[in-house]
């Protein structure tokens, strides 16, 4: 990427900081900038992961000993464990997922509206929700985790 292009496509002020951390070198800020797209990717990935461990943990705890289906026997639908703001939000994940492939606990508890901030807060006053996470998941977390290496690389 060239200087101009540079201009057009990140800005001058977007690109500065890599410019400045590289000592004025277009080349090198390039490769700095590459990097940090990079390493931002990698911790987007990790998140991800990191969800969805928390996901499992969260139905695996609430949800020991129930069953997949009815949802209305499960934890998805505990008024005192979800409170009613997040049992709506229950009922939200229920009516945005695909229903050909049933509806179960499972599935619910990974829906992206389910966990929002009342429940996360409400799951992290019952425990911490790392006490929830397998230390093998949270090991496997690790060893999945590309940021320490792109952080070791930096140009």
């Amino acid at each position: 990427m060239n200087p101009k292009q540079v201009d057009m496509w990140l800005s001058t002020a977007r690109f500065e900081p890599f410019l400045t951390a590289a000592g004025g070198n277009h080349i090198s800020a390039v490769g700095l900038y590459d990097w940090h797209s990079e390493t931002a990717a990698a911790c987007f990935e990790m998140l991800h992961h990191f969800e969805i461990v928390v996901r499992n943990a969260i139905d695996r705890v609430l949800g020991e000993g129930q069953p997949q289906d009815p949802i209305k026997d499960t934890w998805l639908m505990d008024f005192d464990t979800l409170q009613p703001d997040g049992v709506k939000q229950v009922i939200l994940a229920v009516e945005r997922l695909d229903r050909g492939k049933g509806i179960t606990r499972s599935r619910v508890a990974h829906h992206d509206c389910l966990l929002n901030q009342d429940i996360e807060q409400r799951a992290d006053d019952m425990l911490t929700i790392t006490g929830w996470i397998d230390p093998n998941a949270q090991r496997w977390l690790r060893e999945r985790s590309r940021v320490h290496t792109l952080l070791a690389a930096r140009p």
